[in-house]
This record gives structure tokens, sequence and C-alpha cells, in this order.
């Protein structure tokens, strides 16, 4: 004690010499652990910053994006549901697992022992004791992250649940409205699948505890489990079975999605076997939880054994083996009979699933003559027949009018205007700028980003005009674009910044003058005058956007200004698809010229793929589909509005409520743009293949095939002359008279034939003018009248000598002949038949258009013009054209024989002797000039005829 008192008061005393020391360091350590705290925060933030600073910055990059479009509530909308989805699913995951390893822990009668005999573990063993929780909570949170960001993923499918609309339609088996199906069985299943997995692993963590604490063992070859370890057990199997029995209960919905049947749908042996065993499966698996509850208290070990034994042996025979009983020896021998009432339930709920319980069906008597006054009739229509097939043309588009090698066009669009008061079908492309096609010298970062940052103004042209040289007559053409056909074409703001290009992201409004467009040996230049994109002049924001594009170069330049904007997502498909990606797009944009600028138009479509009894039309089962939305996008500000077309349809209800401020009524659409809204081709191709089979209403008919429909196919020979393989036809559009109405419109038209026959058996039409906008018309043919199919057509223009030995003659002098499509376009009661043909040089690439073929009843003509087809088809006049039907002098036909060996000669020569090379190719030249004095000979000859007529 007095040590201890004597050491304690010498501690007291000051250290000689140093009289302040002692107050000197009780100052000190405030701050001295103030500082230890500032760094360790600072260290915190960097590894933060480390970590989430990229994904902060993207967040804020994306939040500005969707607000410069006014749809910042949807990111909200969007951003809110993933990350409460997440939050919520992962803590009831960790709550779940890490709950039951816990009571596991605590239940379990010693500390664990060791499992191996490695000496790392048996060193790491005893720290893995002490702080066996920390652990389990680490590994258990690291899942629940796991499972939570998964879960994220499907905020889409939770939204729809909670504001799903309503269809009005019941299915026949379970008396639910369709609406289920579609909105509330997805989530239902996903949730299922949640909990079977939190107690899986749960059930499989606690097992694996209880093992290695000797809570379960074998004692004297017996198996020993402590009486609160099996309580535990049971509890956490009897939630495994109850909630099996749940996922039973849900599996029993998705027999109306059956492929046993002879249709699509629940039929006689899913409804009487597999129905009604997985119903027997589902009380079993609630009798199997109620006795592993028992047996906490009672012995039940026999009972529950009887119980699983009861439900793996339904299980096996309902899967396979008594439902393919039933079907091979009750339906089978009796299908007709059995299946008849879910054959009217697939017909029924397919059609409204794709729209055709709208269509009009009507009897077109094909087959009368035309005459005169039926031609007068219809001039429009016959002289607005399409002539220029979009693939051929977007070649002579490039070939034409790109002007500069960075231009490009990426596709060709049909249309329809009113030029000088008639109404004309038009083709049209616009000529967007493309980075890959800049020189590799002048491919620098200014150039990509801030100097080359649009395209320029469209080609449009008439489809039924052609030059004297066999090309497009060009309506708009040229940079800056120029109107031929007056002031209603006319561009006042033809800059494309927004396109079907993969653009990158561009910077406007800053120090670097914008290229607008190339004039003579100069270049104009101009600066963005819009509101599109997201401004950055301030360094944090172009911080978030090098972050976001991982180019530093954005950060250091020097060309900004406080008003430079940021223009991203320029590409259409990705722009929409950022913003309403639960609808499906179509691939095809289509530009409209109005109002003095450009308009790009997009289809949207609204698809499910949990129709009951509706058969899938994809790979992805999906068998819904509507078009209820027109996107409409402003290529030069981005802006992009969603106008809904179809506000009858429950999907965009339902969409309408989760995101209001992403829709707009469709009459505020502008008043210019609604005359080019088109019928959708991929929709009409959809509904065209479902309507080929479920067109026949009567279930016998059905089940026989006896009038099933197929699209017809046709001959498109490509720029490889040696392949002419048939290919499927899709719909194409037209101006016509339909039969019975008073005036030409816009349509959206496809021919059928009867299945295994090329003959046509009918058509179908979509109208496309606002009067009549949706409306679905098939015209269907007796069926005791055969008429010419596309495939007929084709094969009558091959064996017609005097057309093959033309087209036989043009691709030997080394020219490729293009086949464009063959259209079938009906005129009163009767049908024409019109196929363009195109040469085009193996190295210039430009398709010329030098023959049309048309065909009418027996007859088929070939001439260098429409006009000279029709005339000469309908005897109206006789021109100097080839008539393919008429017969050739053997003056002619020698001619053309010897033309052909002098080609063979010459091309066999031109490798191994001149001199025999350049005799043959003289020669050639001989016949093929006695050739043009024939033609020039008959038509002088004609020529007078006709004035002495």
């Amino acid at each position: 004690m007095p040590d201890s008192r004597a050491r304690a008061r010498l501690t007291d005393i000051p250290a000689l010499g140093h009289p302040q020391s002692a107050s000197r360091t009780s100052e000190r350590q405030p701050y001295m652990k103030a500082n230890r705290w500032a760094k360790t925060i600072a260290l915190l933030v960097l590894l933060a910053l480390a970590l989430f600073g990229r994904k902060v910055l993207n967040f804020w990059s994306e939040w500005l994006w969707f607000g410069s479009l006014g749809y910042q509530s949807v990111y909200a909308t969007q951003l809110t549901a993933k990350i409460s989805v997440g939050l919520l699913v992962g803590l009831l995951f960790l709550g779940i697992v890490y709950g039951n390893l816990v009571l596991a822990r605590r239940f379990s009668p010693g500390a664990l022992r060791p499992l191996g005999t490695n000496v790392i573990y048996l060193r790491a063993h005893p720290y893995l004791e002490r702080y066996l929780y920390a652990v389990l909570g680490a590994v258990c949170f690291a899942a629940a992250l796991v499972v939570g960001r998964t879960a994220a993923g499907q905020w889409a499918t939770i939204l729809r649940y909670f504001y799903s609309q309503p269809f009005g339609l019941k299915d026949p088996v379970f008396g639910k409205d369709v609406s289920f199906f579609i909105f509330k069985w997805p989530f239902l299943q996903w949730t299922y699948q949640q909990v079977m997995l939190a107690l899986v692993m749960a059930f499989m963590g606690c097992l694996g505890l209880y093992l290695a604490s000797s809570a379960i063992s074998v004692i004297n070859k017996r198996l020993y489990v402590a009486p609160v370890v099996r309580a535990h057990g049971a509890v956490l199997l009897a939630l495994l079975f109850f909630a099996k029995a749940w996922g039973y209960v849900l599996q029993a919905y998705g027999v109306l999605f059956s492929l046993r049947s002879v249709a699509y749908g629940a039929g006689y042996a899913d409804l009487h076997a597999t129905l009604p065993a997985l119903r027997l499966l589902t009380v079993l698996a609630v009798i199997g939880g109620v006795l592993l509850l028992i047996s906490v208290r009672l012995s039940a070990a026999k009972l529950l054994a009887y119980t699983v034994g009861a439900m793996v042996v339904v299980s096996l025979l309902a899967g396979s083996v008594f439902p393919t009983f039933v079907q091979k020896y009750l339906v089978e021998p009796n299908e007709l009979d059995r299946e008849r009432p879910y054959l009217e339930r697939t017909i029924q709920f397919t059609q409204f699933a794709y729209d055709l319980t709208r269509t009009d069906a009507r009897h077109h008597e094909a087959g009368e003559a035309l005459t005169p006054e039926v031609l007068a009739d219809n001039e429009v229509t016959l002289h607005s027949i399409r002539l220029w097939d979009h693939r051929p043309l977007l070649s002579t588009y490039r070939q034409v009018q790109e002007i500069r090698s960075y231009y490009e066009f990426l596709d060709v669009d049909y249309d329809r205007y009113y030029v000088d008061g008639e109404y004309r079908q038009v083709t049209l492309s616009a000529r967007e700028f493309s980075r890959q096609k800049l020189n590799p010298t002048a491919r620098t970062w200014v150039n990509e980003h801030l100097k080359f940052t649009h395209g320029y103004g469209v080609c449009m042209s008439p489809v039924n005009e052609v030059t004297s040289e066999g090309l497009p007559q060009l309506w708009v053409k040229n940079i800056p674009p120029a109107s031929q056909v007056g002031a209603s074409l006319a561009l006042e703001r033809p800059e494309l910044y927004y396109g079907e290009s993969d653009a990158s992201y561009c910077l406007v409004k800053t120090k670097e003058p914008e290229f607008d467009y190339p004039r003579g040996d100069d270049n104009v230049t101009c600066k963005y005058q819009g509101t599109g994109g997201v401004n950055v002049g301030s360094y944090v924001r172009r911080l978030a956007f090098a972050s976001r594009f991982n180019d530093l170069k954005l950060m250091m330049t020097r060309q900004l200004t406080g008003e430079s904007r940021i223009l991203l997502r320029r590409n259409l498909l990705e722009c929409v698809n950022a913003l309403a990606p639960f609808l499906r797009y179509d691939n095809d944009p289509y530009i409209v010229v109005a109002e003095g600028r450009l308009w790009w138009i997009l289809d949207a479509y609204t698809t499910a793929a949990r129709f009951p009894y509706s058969e899938p039309f994809d790979a992805g089962g999906m068998n819904y589909l509507r078009n209820s939305v027109k996107v409409v996008i402003d290529p030069y500000n981005g802006t992009t509005t969603f106008y809904v077309v179809d506000p009858q349809d429950r999907v965009i209800q339902t969409y309408r409520k989760i995101f209001p401020q992403l829709f707009t009524d469709f009459d505020k659409m502008p008043a210019s743009l609604r005359p080019h809204l088109r019928y959708p081709l991929d929709l009409l191709s959809v509904q065209a293949d479902k309507y080929a089979t479920y067109h026949m209403t009567n279930p016998e008919t059905f089940y026989n095939k006896e009038d099933l429909w197929h699209l017809p196919s046709e001959i498109y020979q490509g720029e490889d002359k040696r392949r002419q393989a048939p290919q499927q036809m899709t719909p194409y559009y037209v101006v016509m008279k339909l039969p019975g109405m008073s005036r030409e419109e816009f349509v959206l038209m496809i021919p059928f034939c009867p299945a295994n026959k090329d003959n046509l058996i009918a058509w179908m039409c979509a109208r496309c003018d606002p009067e009549g906008y949706g409306e679905l018309i098939v015209f269907k043919f007796p069926k005791d009248k055969l008429l010419y199919g596309p495939m007929q057509i084709e094969a009558r223009v091959d064996q017609n000598t005097t057309i093959s030995e033309q087209l036989t003659l043009w691709s030997q002098k080394g020219s490729d002949v293009l086949r464009g499509n063959l259209l079938v376009i009906p005129i009163a009661n009767s049908l024409v038949y019109v196929e363009p043909l195109y040469l085009q040089a193996e190295v210039g690439r430009m398709p010329e258009l030098k023959q049309v073929i048309a065909a009418f009843e027996e007859q088929i003509v070939m001439a260098p013009s429409l006009d000279g087809a029709l005339n000469q088809l309908f005897g109206l006049e006789t021109p100097a054209d080839i008539r393919a039907g008429a017969a050739m002098t053997p003056e002619v036909h020698q001619l053309i024989e010897q033309a052909s060996d002098l080609l063979k000669s010459a091309q066999g020569n031109a490798t191994r002797d001149w001199a025999a090379y350049a005799k043959d190719m003289g020669q050639l030249e001989k016949a093929l000039q006695k050739l043009r004095d024939h033609e020039a000979g008959e038509t002088a000859n004609e020529a007078q005829t006709g004035t002495t007529d």
C-alpha cells in the first residue's frame, strides 16, 4: 500500500525541466482524437466515392436527361419502384434466412465442431466460433444484396399488379378476368419463387449449423435429433409444404397455356387429367404441412411418409403419364367431339387477342372484264401503282443524293401527300450523318462531337414516276433541300440531330461552329438554335457526363460555354426504350414533312404473354398485341411524345395509371401529322398470319383445316443474280379505290393463298387515312374461280420466251437484273399484277428502272413504262414497247442468239486471247446495232400506220 501510494504521488509530480508537459499532453488529446476521426471520415468518403461515385454521377446524368424531355416523374417512378422492391425483398430475405440461422445457433447444444483437418481452418476455427453471428450476418447480407438487386428488375411486374385494369372478359375455366393472368398471375408466380428461395436457403443453412454443432448426429448407428431442433425443422418444412401447395394452385392456372391439345390452350386432357391431379397435389401438400406441425407434439412420422410418397407418385403421374394416357386413349379416338368446346375457345380468344374480331369480311367477285368505263373510274389507282421497290431505290438514293461520303440514307419509307391537289404516294428517306463514313484522318474528337453534329434534309420521289434515264423523279432533293413541287414540301428546318443512325453524343452551342452543309468548295456552318439536350455549362455537369461516357476530353475541352448543351441518346429506338422500356417498338420509324420541318413517327405496341387460349406469335410467347401508341419525335430538339391512339386497350390503361405524365391523348397530336399516320406493316403481318388460320370459326372446319390459308411467296432477285429463291410476301402500301368506295385512299394490303396452293383466295387490307384508320377488311374470292397468285404469275413470267430471253441477255451483258415486289392490285372486280425490273451495273451499284411487267387474266406484257404496259394490257393503244406475248420474227430471234453466243465467246477469250476478244466484241457491237436498227424500223412503221389510221 505505501509503495502504491508513493508511486501514485510520484506520477502526479511534473517531470523535471518540463513543468508544463502534462498539461500540454492533456490539451493535445482532444485534438489528436478529432484528427483521427477526420482522417477516418475522409478515408470513408474517399472509399465511398471510389465505390459509388461513378454510379451517383451516372444517376444524376440520367435524371438530367429525363428532365430535359419533361419526364422526370417517369424516371422517379421507375427508380422508386426499383429501390422499394429491392429493399423490401432483400430485407425480407435477410430476416427469414438470418433469423432462422440465429435461432438454429441458439438451439444448438454445443460449440461448432471442426469439419476438417486443414491447418489454416483449424487455426481459424476459434475465431469463427467467436464471431459466428457476424460471419453469418455478412454472408446473409451479401446474399440479400444479390436477391434484392435481382428483384429490383421486376419493378414493372409489381407495378402492373397494383395498377391492373380489368378487360371485362373472363376465362372459361376459372372464371377470372383476363387481367388476372396478364397482370396478377406473373407477380404471384414471382412472389412464390422468392418465398421458396428464402425458405430453402433458411432450411439448408439451419441444417448445416445443426450438423456442425452435433444437434443432429448419429449415435450407436441411430440418428439423434434434439427435440428443439426437430421442432424447428418441422416448422420450416411445414412452411415449405404450404408454399408448395400455393405453387400448385398457381401452376393450375398454367393449363390455360398448354400445348398438349390440337389447338393452343387447355384441352380435354388438361382439364380432366392435369388439373385434377394438381388440385390433389395441393391438398396433399397442405396435409403434409399440417402433419409436420402435428409431429412437433405427436409422432406422425408414418402418416407424413405416406403423404410425401403420395405426393411423389401423384406428381409423376400428373406430369406426363396420366395426361398422356387420357390424350392418347380417350381424346384421340374421338378428338373432334372431345375438343370441340376448347377449339371454340381458342378461336374466340385468339381473335380477341389480335384484334381480329372487328375484321369486316366481304365477298369480292373477281375475274370480271375491265371495260373502258371501269378503267376510267379507277384511273388514279392504275397510275398510282408503285414502281419503286424500297430495296433498289435505297441504292439509287445513295448514289445520286448522299452528296458527300459522310451522309447516309439508312431506310426508305412510304407515305402520301397532297401535291398540286392530287393524292400521291411517295417514297422518302432521311439524309443522316454517319461518323463511321468520315475519312479516318478526320475522325477526331472535335469533328465527331462538336463539328459534325447532324444530318440534313430528305430525299423524296413519287412511287410511279421515272426519268428517261430510269431514275426516280425527285421532288425534294439536294443540299439545302429544294422542293420541285411547290411550298407544301419546302423545309425551313431540315437539320436532323436525332434519327435511325447510331450517332454518339454531340455538344452544341459551343465555341466551335457546327458544319451545316457543303456548298461548292466551302462549307456552311451554323449554331444550334433549339432547346434539346442537357445544359453542361457547369463543371459538375460536365463531370457527370464525362463519367457517363468515360470520356475525359468532355471535361477538359475549352470549347464549351455556359450555354453549351449535350445531346445524347440520339438513336430513336435507344431513346424510346429508355423512356418506356415496357412497350414494344416497330423496327421502322418513318420520316414526315409537315409545317416546314421534319418529324419522326414510330409505332409502339402493347404486348402480353399470358392471354388465355391465345396462340403466341413469336418465340417469346407473346400472344396479345395492340398498336396503342404513336410516338412522335422532333429530330431537331429531340422532344418525344407518346400519343395514345387506342384508349380502350386495357394494357395501355394500366400503364397510364402507372405513368400518368408519360402519355398524351391522341386529340392533342398536331393536325398536320394525323394524315401521315400509317397502319404498321409489322402489325398487319402478325394479324394476317393469324387470320390465315383463325378466320375459320367453325370448330369442325378449324379442326380439319379445310379452309387454311397462307401468305403467298414471290421471286425477288437481288444483287446476286444467281439466286432467285422464293420469299414470303410482306404487306405493301398502295393508293387505291377499295371496292365499293368512292375515292382513292392509302391502304396496307396483303393477299392470301389456300394451303399448299399458289392461287389467290382472298386479300386483307388495313385502311390508313384518318376517316377509316385501323379498319380491317378481308375480301374473299369465289372458291370456284381460278385467280392467279404471285408465284403463278412469276412462273408465267419465267416461261414467257420473250421476257426470259431479254432477262438472260441483260444478265450476260454484265448487269444484275433486280426483280422488285410483285404487286397484286385489285381494280373493281378484277386483279392486275405489276412487277418492276431494274438493271444494276456490277460496279456502279445504281439500279435503274428499265421495264415493267404487267399481267391481267391470261395476258402478260413487258414495256419500258407503266403506261406502256397498261396500254398494251388493256388494248387502249399499241405503243412501241415490247409486248411479252407478241411473237418475235425469226430475224430478231437469230440476232439475239448470235449476240448471246458472241458475248459468251468474248468472256472466254478475255483472259487468254486479246485479239479474239476484240474480234468478238466488234461482231457483238454489229449484232446489237442490227437489233437497234430493227427496233427503230418497227417503231417507224407503227408510227406511220398510226398516222394513216
